[in-house]
């Protein structure tokens, strides 16, 4: 069903053709990636051109020009959990060779057909095209030697194409009749940005830098779609409107614009004492009538101490920058129209007819008083450089509060809606950032560089909808994260010995065991434990290293303290049905284990709200090795090359993590449920050319 091995190819060409006053660039590239299952892949096309021309001594035309296209074979990600959950025993083929549809003749299982029959395009077609397309055309006008003004026009315009098509012999079909569907989007957005901005120096001492700011942004997305069953004969899903039964149909269109004004002023004295004011007055189309504007201001100031005369003299001292800014930005992130509710179509029985009729109530409340969202952020930092700067970095200390947050707060059913956009209330983000980078070795034939930085980020929730009182019904609670899981406390399987006791809680024997903290015999929600979700620690390194023609870099990251709750364990929750990914000593008489509660016919419902499915995802990543050697250009000269590499790179070779789901081939960042594609480990072998 899996191959091992796919290959990848990634080609670029570079042309530059700069003369003089008119400069341009042509890149263009190609990649191509073949997953490891037949019908999932990946192609793109790109172009970048860019140029420009000097019409005038004080005056700059230039432009820019990018363009993709990119087909992606998707496939069913169903492929990947049924691969995994497929009974041992299961038969994929018959005595003829012939694949079975249904593969347990155990249990004849209706929900488990043969996963092989969604790796062949015949079965399982869907397809993705994206095209991408923008211009920008900008002007550099030099009025004085000190006022200069420059104007940018920018549109960019994307075309995405969806079809899909799954045949009677696909898990989506189920030996059911055919279907298909055809999706077509456009999204436009324009820009158009003025820049005016005068820089003055006085006596060497003092120096003033004023910029004034427009900016213009406009979007635009037109979708339209269709649906149906039972088409009479292949053709993909371009013939979709042929279909015979339950042909479903939709468009969608939305519009939105942002206009905003800055004013920014710097002063700088003897390049020691930095000062910045900056106020910045944007609109949003997608907010409420009234609350559609605001003001974001700013401030910053720097002391550049290594340029004071006392510390000049220290020749270890490179670099030592003392910072303190405050500032206010705003976020409009939420879809065009959310602020004026929505109607939704709604079936209902008129007359004496069996056909459905059609109405429309409201599926989304007006919120008239929606507004900006605000977050508002004050650091201080450190800017250093030591021995002519072989040892640098920077440390930050933040708080970063942001109130009024745009997000959906979940409704009681009686209301008649669910959910209700809202400014909700206040979130903190507080801690520091440290960055270093040093020279470690510097000889004629050998260096090396190491960089590292890391992190640490504390989110807590401030205030709420209803102030300082938690709100259960949405996860959120005062001084936790805005991410987290609530769980029972798994502390067990109920033994032998303790069936009196689990009678209690209506279990018995072999079942899980959770924690009971107020001793009621009843599990209630003051029983839970709360699970954060967001990583407090970050840390990355990255080591290069150059020895005469040789070079090797490596790249690595971290990501510490947090934690979610597995797919993977709660879909099936010990259901002997299914193969269990990752469980391997179930309790029974026999072995009574701790680890995992005896197995069921049926799902167990009760195991996904507890810890037992919770793994922590602290991992340290390995992401890239790479290697490469430079040729002699006494050598490469010959052949008209003024530069040429070769090199060998490979891409996520090691994962290092203390959960055991590494074993079962998942992924801490991106594949935690068994419907999730499996990490790759890719090599690349490589040349970059230079004429």
């Amino acid at each position: 069903m899996f191959n091992n091995w796919s290959y990848k190819t990634n080609h670029s060409v570079t042309v530059n053709t700069s003369t003089g006053k008119n400069r341009n660039l042509i890149v263009l590239g190609y990649n191509s990636d073949q997953g490891i299952i037949s019908n999932m892949s990946y192609k793109r096309f790109t172009g970048r051109f860019t140029g420009d021309i000097e019409l005038a001594k004080q005056f700059t035309l230039g432009y820019s020009v990018n363009f993709a296209h990119s087909i992606t074979n998707v496939g069913d990600d169903s492929v990947w959990r049924s691969g995994t959950r497929m009974d041992p025993l299961s038969e994929l083929y018959n005595e003829n060779g012939d694949l079975n549809f249904y593969t347990n003749k155990w249990m004849q299982d209706y929900t488990m057909p043969n996963p092989i029959y969604d790796t062949r395009k015949e079965n399982v077609d869907v397809q993705n095209k994206r095209n991408n397309a923008s211009a920008n055309l900008y002007s550099d006008w030099d009025i004085t030697k000190e006022l200069k003004f420059k104007t940018s026009l920018t549109y960019n315009y994307s075309s995405t194409e969806s079809g899909a098509y799954f045949s009677p012999n696909s898990t989506n079909r189920h030996l059911s009749v055919n279907g298909a569907s055809y999706n077509k989007a456009t999204h436009e957005q324009f820009n158009f940005t003025n820049i005016l901005s005068y820089v003055k120096q006085f006596n060497e001492i003092h120096k003033i830098d004023i910029s004034a700011v427009q900016d213009l942004q406009k979007y635009e997305t037109n979708a339209i779609g269709v649906a149906g069953f039972d088409i009479p004969y292949y053709g993909k899903w371009y013939n979709v409107n042929e279909a015979q039964t339950n042909i479903s149909n939709g468009s969608v269109k939305s519009e939105w614009a942002l206009l905003s004004f800055m004013g920014r002023i710097n002063y700088n004295i003897k390049d020691r004492y930095l000062f910045t004011a900056t106020g910045r007055y944007d609109g949003s189309s997608r907010l409420a009538k009234g609350h559609k504007w605001a003001l974001f201001p700013s401030a910053a100031i720097a002391w550049r101490i290594s340029e004071e005369p006392f510390v000049k003299t220290l020749e270890q001292i490179s670099n030592l920058k003392l910072r303190l800014s405050y500032g206010v930005s705003g976020n409009t992130a939420v879809q065009p129209y959310a602020t004026q509710g929505q109607y939704g179509r709604y079936p209902y029985t008129f007359g004496t007819s069996e056909v459905a009729a059609w109405g429309y109530v409201p599926s989304l409340i007006a919120n008239p008083d929606m507004g900006w969202e605000r977050t508002s952020e004050i650091n201080l930092g450190l800017d250093y450089g030591f021995f002519n700067n072989r040892l640098s970095g920077s440390v930050d200390f933040y708080q970063r509060d942001t109130r009024d947050l745009l997000m959906q707060r979940n409704l009681p059913s009686t209301s008649g809606y669910t959910t209700v956009w809202e400014n909700v209330g206040q979130i903190r983000n507080k801690g520091f950032e440290v960055a270093i980078q040093g020279v470690a070795v510097q000889t004629k034939d050998f260096s090396l560089t190491i960089k590292g930085t890391f992190s640490y980020n504390k989110n807590e929730i401030v205030k709420l909808f209803n102030g300082k009182q938690d709100s259960p019904g949405n996860n959120w609670f005062i001084g936790k994260p805005v991410s987290i899981d609530r769980f029972y406390k798994y502390i067990g399987v109920w033994q032998t010995a303790d069936a009196t006791e689990a009678a209690k809680y209506k279990q018995v024997v072999g079942t899980a065991k959770m924690e009971d903290k107020d001793g009621s015999y009843t599990y209630t929600t003051d029983d839970m434990d709360i699970y954060n979700k967001i990583p407090k620690w970050l840390a990355g390194l990255s080591v290069s290293a150059q020895w005469k023609n040789w070079d090797m870099s490596v790249y690595s990251y971290g990501r510490f303290d947090y934690g979610a709750r597995m797919g993977t364990l709660t879909y099936d929750q010990s259901s002997c049905r299914f193969n269990q990914i990752g469980i391997k000593d179930f309790w029974t008489a026999d072995n009574p284990t701790n680890v995992h509660p005896r197995a069921e016919m049926v799902a167990i419902g009760y195991l996904s709200g507890s810890s037992w499915a919770w793994r922590d995802l602290s991992f340290v990543r390995i992401k890239n090795i790479n290697i490469g050697y430079t040729l002699p250009k006494s050598f490469i000269q010959k052949f008209g090359c003024k530069n040429l590499r070769a090199y060998m790179a490979v891409e996520n070779p090691f994962l290092f993590t203390k959960s055991d789901y590494k074993g079962i081939g998942l992924d801490p960042e991106n594949c935690n449920s068994e419907a999730s594609a499996r990490p790759l480990t890719t090599y690349m072998v490589g040349i970059n050319i230079k004429f």
